[in-house]
């Protein structure tokens, strides 16, 4: 992950269970929204393109309330000579050469979103889709701010109320 909020660059290995751990500020937060926000941004690219401007609006995910004001000390830019933020999905399976997606997220040109930009061939099309999530964000548990918790709010009803996720009653 490059140029997010607080984390400049981040590699982060997965397994079964990753634990990140730092000082506040260090950008723990910063790296779990990246990841979520490049995998939401990239399942609105449709199957055959490799970009997607999508306005804030349609948006199903956005990290805060001011979302080109994300990278790494800057503002999000729309030329393509811009600094993006980025992500890198990488993975091998068992046996198997490393697949790698790349994300990258810039400002759209009329401001009013975001273009997500996709590379790496055929390994994009399981980010391409918005039936099944590959990443969660649960605001609140990943140490988010009570602001851009109430944020999300509307975002989880909206998708509760269009079945895209289970609610359960306590």
């Amino acid at each position: 992950m490059r140029g997010f909020k607080a984390a400049e660059v981040a590699t982060i290995p997965l397994d079964r269970v990753t634990i990140l751990v730092g000082a506040n500020g260090c950008g723990k937060s910063s790296v779990l929204q990246a990841i979520h926000w490049s995998a939401r941004a990239a399942s609105y690219v449709l199957p055959k393109n490799t970009k997607e401007m999508i306005s804030f609006e349609r948006l199903d995910y956005v990290p805060s309330s001011e979302p080109l004001t994300t990278l790494h000390k800057g503002e999000l830019k729309s030329d393509a000579g811009s600094t993006p933020v980025e992500v890198i999905f990488a993975h091998k399976p068992a046996g198997e050469e490393t697949v790698q997606v790349t994300v990258r997220i810039r400002a759209a040109r009329n401001r009013g979103g975001i273009t997500a930009y996709m590379d790496g061939g055929a390994a994009v099309t399981p980010y391409k889709q918005r039936y099944q999530f590959i990443t969660a964000y649960i605001p609140g548990l990943a140490g988010l701010a009570e602001k851009e918790s109430i944020l999300a709010q509307p975002t989880l009803r909206r998708q509760a109320a269009s079945g895209l996720i289970e609610t359960k009653e306590s």
